[in-house]
């Protein structure tokens, strides 16, 4: 009788321990449930953390926003990082570059744009590259200009180291116009040079072994013809 009873309980203490051993087991896993997935998360190599920050947008370097490029005329650049955007209703302020592929070909006499219109100066009195008034041009109007016909007269120039005369010759303009902040191509006008030959000779003739100027452009028509892109609201693409 005695051995019955101890093996009783040697029986009982068996299953007493496997039931703290199930019920261990079962809590652990509850635990595990409860953590959730970031738990037992696995890394992938080279995956981002999801609260990593993102890369800084490229930042212009100091050459690009400390000066204007005339580059922009070829299509090859923007003429001012800094320039405001061309957006919404006018005034649109803009300023007149001569490509340097023109300057090789025929001296361009300067285009006067109307007062407040250009706040670099334009012309011959063209503000310095660096200058902070060049933020607040959103249009670039490039002059080029073809030998159309006869010559109609020619300029004197007597300047330190070189003097002489030059012939000026009919000669057909065209005039793209680009957004100052991005090059963007807005319009483009063709117009035939209409000024007599004196008032075709430039200020300044530039040494670029040119041999003529081209017959400079009528200021008003110029001006009636970009009107509606300095006061009207702006070309979107």
């Amino acid at each position: 009788m005695l051995t019955r009873r101890l093996s009783l309980l040697a029986a009982a203490s068996v299953v007493a321990a496997l039931l703290a051993i199930t019920a261990a087991a079962l809590f652990a896993d509850q635990s595990a449930v409860q953590r959730g997935p970031a738990a037992m998360a696995t890394v992938t190599p080279g995956a981002s953390s999801p609260s990593a920050s993102p890369s800084p947008s490229p930042i212009p370097s100091d050459e690009q926003i400390s000066s204007v490029s005339t580059e922009v005329c070829e299509g090859e650049a923007v003429y001012n990082f800094e320039s405001a955007p061309y957006k919404g209703d006018g005034p649109h302020p803009m300023t007149v570059v001569v490509p340097m592929s023109s300057a090789y070909s025929l001296e361009l006499p300067s285009i006067l744009l109307p007062d407040r219109w250009d706040p670099v100066g334009g012309g011959d009195a063209q503000a310095e590259p660096n200058d902070p008034r060049h933020d607040e041009i959103q249009l670039v109007v490039c002059d080029d200009a073809v030998a159309t016909g006869d010559v109609i007269g020619t300029c004197e120039y007597d300047e330190p180291g070189s003097s002489g005369t030059m012939d000026v010759v009919e000669a057909e303009h065209t005039l793209v116009v680009r957004e100052a902040r991005t090059g963007r191509h807005i319009t483009e006008l063709t117009l035939q040079g209409s000024a007599s030959a004196q008032e075709s000779c430039p200020a300044i003739v530039m040494d670029y072994g040119t041999t003529q100027i081209a017959q400079a452009l009528n200021d008003d028509i110029v001006a009636a013809e970009l009107r509606i892109f300095y006061q009207g609201k702006a070309k979107t693409p």
